[in-house]
C-alpha cells in the first residue's frame, strides 16, 4: 500500500512537503534552486520531489520541476485552509462565548470584520450593525437578547419612516420583554405592514441579514450567558449570506408569529 492509498497519507504528504509544493505553484525550479531558496538540504529536496511527483502533484518540465494542475489546486486549498484556521482562531474571543452546541459556518468567519465590545464604548459594535440595518431595504434577524434598546428603537423608526422591511425572530422571554418595554413603537411599526415579530423557544445566537439595492451583509451578534454584548462578526461574502439566510429560514419556519402588543395569546400574557 502506497502513501497515496489513504487520505491520511495525502494530508500527511501535503503537510510535510507544502513548502516545496507552494514554491513550485506557478513557477519552475531545479533542485539547486529549491535548496537555496527554501534553505533545506539536497536530500530533503530529493525526497520531497520524489514523493510529490509520485502523488501527481509535481511534474518534470524544461528547467526543472513545477506543480501539476492537481498540485496547484492542492496548494491553493492548503492556503485557504491556513487562512480560515487563522481567522477562526482570531474570532475565538467571540466564538468562545457561544454555547458548545452552536454551529457557525467557516463561511461566516472567512474574510469577516470582527468588532469586539470594549470599554469605554462597549456598544459600538452593535451601533455598527444598527447603522447597516437602518440603511437597508430588508432585514431578517434572530435575536437572543436586545443588547441596546435604543438600537431597537432606531430599527422600528426606520420601518415607519423609511419603509424598512423587517422580520425578527426572538426567543420567547426576549419577545415578552421587548413587547412590554417597547409596545408603542412595535405597534406603530406593525401597522405599517413592514414589520413582523416571531417567537421561538430557543436560539443558538443572534444573527441578521441586511440587503439593499447595492450591497448585502450578514452579521453574527455574540453575547455572554448573562446577555452582555461580546461583539459582532460582519461579512458581505455570498457564502456567509447564504449560510445566515439558511439558518434564519430554519428557525423562522419553527417560530410563531406574534400579534401587536395590545393582543395577548392567553390570559397570562404569554406568547405561544
Amino acid at each position: 500500500m502506497t502513501e497515496m492509498d489513504t487520505m491520511e497519507g495525502v494530508v500527511d504528504l501535503v503537510t510535510r512537503r507544502i513548502d516545496v509544493l507552494q514554491y513550485l505553484d506557478g513557477s519552475t525550479a531545479g533542485k539547486e534552486t529549491l535548496v537555496e531558496e527554501l534553505d533545506i538540504s539536497r536530500s530533503t529536496v530529493n525526497r520531497s520531489l520524489r514523493e510529490l511527483e509520485s502523488a501527481g502533484f509535481v511534474t518534470r518540465s524544461e528547467g526543472g520541476f513545477t506543480a501539476s494542475a492537481t498540485g496547484r489546486t492542492v496548494a491553493e486549498l492548503y492556503r485557504e485552509f491556513r487562512t480560515t484556521l487563522t481567522e477562526a482562531v482570531g474570532a475565538q474571543p467571540l466564538l468562545s462565548a457561544l454555547p458548545p452546541s452552536a454551529t457557525v459556518s467557516h463561511a461566516m468567519i472567512r474574510g469577516s470584520d470582527i468588532h469586539v465590545s470594549e470599554p469605554p464604548t462597549p456598544y459600538r459594535p452593535i451601533e455598527r450593525v444598527t447603522d447597516l440595518v437602518t440603511a437597508a431595504e430588508t432585514f431578517r434577524s434572530l435575536s437572543t437578547a436586545v443588547a441596546r434598546p435604543e438600537s431597537f428603537d432606531r430599527i422600528t423608526k426606520a420601518v415607519v419612516d423609511d419603509g424598512l422591511d423587517a422580520e425578527i425572530v426572538f426567543e420567547v422571554s426576549v419577545a415578552e420583554q421587548i413587547r412590554t418595554s417597547r409596545a408603542d413603537p412595535i405597534r406603530e411599526a406593525m401597522e405599517s405592514d413592514q414589520f413582523a415579530m416571531y417567537a421561538t423557544a430557543e436560539l443558538p445566537y443572534s444573527l441578521g441579514i441586511v440587503r439593499d439595492s447595492g450591497t448585502s451583509h450578514a452579521f453574527l451578534v455574540v453575547s455572554s450567558p448573562e446577555s452582555e454584548l461580546r461583539g459582532v462578526v460582519i461579512n458581505d461574502s455570498a457564502a456567509a449570506i447564504a449560510w445566515a439566510e439558511k439558518v434564519y429560514r430554519n428557525h423562522r419556519a419553527a417560530a410563531t408569529e406574534l400579534p401587536p402588543p395590545e393582543t395577548r395569546d392567553d390570559a397570562d400574557g404569554h406568547y405561544t
